[in-house]
């Protein structure tokens, strides 16, 4: 590892499960900067989960894993058709957290679909019931929360598995009384959304399997490497993004029931994808888990409505070159004397920190080269 990286983990560790704030434009250096801290948590036999949308950075991850830690890396490549991952995010979450999970995933396929700002009662009591149906049948799948939408035989299927006398109410006493017109308006939304996702083939052998390939709950306990690699290029952003969102809610489920176990470490580059109410929640209650977020975006405006949330939480901020707009708000932010002119002209690769006491730190700004190890052929 390269001495600047050690400057910027020694200042920002002490405030970690404050979480931190990567900000920068297009080729300022933010990849080459979130590799190099999660190099230094495996260096650290720190456990870590490393979402890649992109494709191109698990690859970087994985030439710097020294020999000692090769065992602890769970490589999720879901673009390997040939030996596809198993993910399921219906188990391993405890059924007291089941409706916890599943208002999870209404505001992540909300989100996604883009009714996040929009009142849609139907849509949302619709996958609130039959997530929560799904995760109390036996190794209930995506697929068969669609099948539940699509086939009365498979809803009384699933229905009969339902231990929450509400949920099976709904079903049984609510839904089934529905005409068939009727329950076509309800879940004909719904149903068009999930039947886009699920009829490509990749995305059936990836989530359609009962038992997945790793227990969440162990790895991050044994501090387990988990890498996610997900290309948009291959899947396209909406299913890339569904993936890491259900995978997303299920980590903060299980996390929540953490209670003093090893530290854990969560990387969501270009965490724009990902935005959403769960990602609120994850930013005000996982520090007190042992989980620290690292989160990075190219500018301010990507955060949305999750802008507040990030700036509550967030302990540091990494700051590269940013565009005009972020510099005059950073600069107001901070009240930093010449903040918008030294963060504007900053060079590539050259950064400045700001933590939760004092001011900038300036002798971090410092320029960070790429890596030079190479590991990789002994793993995959």
């Amino acid at each position: 590892m390269h001495p600047p990286i050690h400057k910027i983990t020694s200042t920002i560790q002490p405030y970690g499960f404050r979480h931190t704030l990567i900000i920068g434009q297009g080729g300022s250096g933010k990849s080459n900067l979130c590799n190099q801290l999660v190099q230094s948590d495996i260096e650290q036999d720190a456990g870590l989960f490393h979402v890649d949308l992109d494709g191109t950075d698990t690859d970087t991850i994985l030439s710097t894993v020294p020999k000692r830690r090769i065992r602890d890396v769970v490589l999720l490549d879901l673009a390997d058709t040939d030996f596809p991952v198993a993910v399921n995010p219906f188990v391993g979450t405890g059924n007291n957290y089941d409706a916890t999970i599943a208002d999870m995933f209404v505001d992540a396929f909300k989100s996604i679909w883009g009714y996040e700002d929009a009142t849609t009662p139907d849509m949302d009591r619709t996958i609130y019931n039959a997530a929560r149906a799904t995760l109390d049948f036996p190794g209930g799948t995506i697929l068969d929360m669609y099948q539940m939408l699509v086939s009365e035989q498979t809803r009384k299927k699933i229905t009969a598995s339902v231990k929450d006398e509400i949920i099976r109410a709904y079903w049984r006493e609510h839904f089934a009384n529905l005409d068939h017109r009727e329950q076509n308006v309800i879940t004909k939304s719904t149903i068009n959304k999930l039947e886009r996702f699920v009829s490509d083939v990749r995305i059936r052998n990836i989530l359609g399997q009962s038992k997945p390939m790793f227990d969440f709950n162990r790895a991050m306990n044994e501090r387990k490497i988990i890498l996610l690699k997900i290309p948009q290029s291959e899947f396209g952003l909406s299913k890339s993004r569904t993936i890491a969102s259900l995978m997303l809610a299920q980590l903060n489920a299980i996390a929540q029931r953490r209670r003093g176990i090893p530290p854990f470490h969560l990387y969501l580059p270009d965490c724009q994808h990902l935005i959403g109410q769960t990602m609120a929640h994850m930013l005000g209650t996982l520090g007190k888990r042992n989980v620290s977020i690292t989160l990075s975006i190219q500018h301010l405006h990507q955060l949305g409505k999750l802008r507040e949330a990030v700036f509550g939480s967030v302990g540091n901020w990494i700051m590269f070159r940013v565009g005009l707009t972020d510099a005059l708000y950073l600069e107001e932010l901070f009240e930093w004397d010449n903040t918008r002119k030294f963060l504007y002209e900053l060079a590539p690769f050259e950064t400045r920190i700001m933590t939760p006491h004092g001011k900038p730190i300036n002798q971090v700004t410092t320029k960070l080269y790429p890596n030079s190890r190479n590991y990789k052929n002994r793993i995959v």
